[in-house]
């Protein structure tokens, strides 16, 4: 469904409650309104919040759903001071090759899954990565069985950026995270841009959008008669 069809649709859904209040709505508020449905239908359908009690990648259709928005990318990575072992991976500048030379244009927006290149001395390999809570980093520090090492690196999230914590004498290389992005907002205005997400999960959107544009109407239409109540009074 393209950004036009989704406006068509709009004001035929919303002309069974109104036929003449669509034509208040402007395009950039159509536009607005779309651009809200949108982020909340990729975080619903990435995360339980729905119906199903089912995450991203428990559902076929929900992979499906989102699948054009799913991009992974390289991450620059520092030593941190203040912890031991830590190394913070940069999600607000990604690039495309491990070298770091091509700069991605995709902007991080929700976490899928990571792997850090990891070395001991000069020999260096990509792991899996396994994501912890804050509250799990004291309990590892003081378990010897569990503490991460190269070649089971942990991570967790700290200040819009992910911590990969690796043993002594180890180092992070890179990170290579798996993500799905931030998409770009619609508009049917010059310059257009149509939406990223396949076809049939536009006609959602589009269902989600109406009902916010008919719930603006029908708020409208109390305050109306709050006031002509008050007029007559």
């Amino acid at each position: 469904m393209t950004i036009e069809e989704a406006h068509i649709r709009i004001k035929i859904l919303v002309d069974k409650i109104d036929s003449s209040y669509y034509e208040e709505v402007l395009p950039e508020e159509i536009d607005e309104i779309l651009n809200e449905e949108y982020l909340r239908y990729i975080k619903t359908h990435y995360g339980k919040n729905n119906i199903y009690r089912r995450g991203f990648d428990e559902s076929q259709k929900r992979i499906d759903d989102l699948k054009n928005l799913v991009k992974s990318a390289f991450c620059n990575v520092t030593e941190v001071s203040y912890y031991d072992n830590v190394y913070r991976a940069d999600l607000s500048n990604l690039f495309s090759d491990e070298n770091l030379t091509t700069q991605s244009e995709e902007e991080y927006m929700l976490y899928l899954k990571g792997m850090a290149i990891t070395c001991i001395g000069t020999c260096c390999k990509r792991n899996e990565v396994k994501l912890i809570q804050h509250d799990d980093i004291s309990r590892i520090a003081n378990d010897p069985f569990n503490k991460p090492t190269a070649i089971n690196p942990v991570i967790f999230f700290e200040d819009s950026d992910i911590f990969v914590w690796v043993g002594d004498n180890e180092s992070v290389n890179s990170f290579l995270v798996t993500f799905i992005k931030m998409p770009k907002k619609v508009s049917i205005l010059p310059p257009v841009q149509e939406f990223e997400i396949s076809s049939h999960a536009v006609s959602e959107i589009v269902v989600g959008a109406s009902q916010i544009i008919i719930e603006m109407i029908e708020s409208n239409r109390v305050q109306s008669n709050t006031q002509n109540l008050t007029l007559k009074e």
